[in-house]
């Protein structure tokens, strides 16, 4: 078969009435070339950003993702528990329902609240630029919360599990009723004052997480090159 031949270009027609203005077709050739590179850099340039937008955007949405699951995922036993602030003022109806009930032969009882949704934030926050300060700050505060909330369960729990045949013993002595429904009422209030408190925590935390979403979902608003700008400006601020 035979050999195909292809002769060189020959730029000096093209380059002719270029090279009379007093530039060498050498010059220009070094000048087409040195654009033909700069051409290449900037596309380069522009792939790559594009490239880096589609993860981006990818990452807010999973992140977004994530603080929606948390906030939904708290805000049913988060409502439940801590929406209601206590303190001593203020904490005797809500005792008193401890007492009625053991007088009654019932008991009256709060369930542990899973710590996992704050940590998993936290632990999201060392690596994750889109968790914000204020959901990883927020978050350990009601992480320490929770805890002792938790703690001051269990101890209720204890007490119910251990006595709950004497609370529902018809026979029991007044005296000896008396005595558990006074117990009762006393862990009522370490939970409640101890493990719960002014809850001014939880709406803080419960305010980061709505905020942390509404920042991610304008930023993911942004085209391409102005996400590229507000990725620094959100990480600086994160």
């Amino acid at each position: 078969m035979g050999r195909f031949y292809f002769p060189p270009p020959h730029f000096a027609p093209l380059l002719g009435p270029v090279a009379s203005s007093g530039f060498s077709t050498n010059d220009i050739l070094v000048l087409v070339g040195d654009t033909l590179v700069f051409l290449g850099i900037f596309i380069a340039v522009a792939i790559y950003g594009r490239q880096r937008v589609d993860v981006i955007r990818r990452d807010i949405d999973s992140t977004t993702a994530d603080l929606r699951a948390v906030r939904d995922g708290i805000k049913e036993w988060g409502d439940l528990y801590f929406k209601t602030a206590y303190d001593p003022e203020t904490i005797g109806p809500r005792i008193q329902q401890d007492y009625d009930a053991i007088m009654g032969r019932k008991y009256s009882h709060v369930f542990f609240v899973p710590p996992q949704p704050m940590a998993s934030l936290i632990e999201q926050g060392g690596r994750n630029w889109f968790v914000t300060k204020e959901t990883v700050t927020t978050a350990n505060v009601a992480l320490w919360m929770v805890g002792k909330f938790n703690q001051l369960v269990e101890m209720q729990t204890q007490f119910i599990t251990a006595h709950m045949s004497e609370i529902r013993d018809e026979s029991l002595s007044v005296d000896r009723r008396e005595l558990l429904a006074d117990t009762a009422r006393l862990l009522s209030e370490r939970v409640h004052i101890g493990g719960i408190g002014p809850a001014d925590w939880y709406e803080q935390f419960m305010s980061a997480l709505d905020d942390n979403v509404r920042r991610l979902a304008e930023l993911q608003r942004n085209g391409w090159l102005q996400l590229l700008r507000e990725y620094k400006h959100f990480q600086a601020r994160a």
